[in-house]
């Protein structure tokens, strides 16, 4: 039930817009849909600047990143997940 995962993870961001898990959740939702990338990035970098060393914030940065092609910098923030 993607779209309706997709939905209430909106839902839950009108709610709170600054939630960092849910920005997290939808971010990577986003990418692996490999859509609304840019506004994903958005969304990654704000659960990253909350929570620098969360190893699965930095993975979907490094994912969404990834899926825009930006390639050398998906890469560092993939490797700061795995360190």
């Amino acid at each position: 039930e993607k779209d309706r995962t997709e939905s209430i993870m909106q839902q839950a961001l009108e709610v709170d817009p600054k939630h960092v898990s849910s920005n997290n959740d939808l971010a990577y939702f986003w990418s692996e849909a490999g859509k609304n990338l840019q506004k994903a990035e958005s969304m990654a970098r704000i659960a990253v600047a909350a929570e620098p060393d969360n190893s699965a914030y930095l993975d979907t940065l490094g994912w969404v990143l990834y899926k825009q092609g930006r390639f050398a910098e998906a890469r560092d923030r993939l490797q700061q997940a795995v360190d």
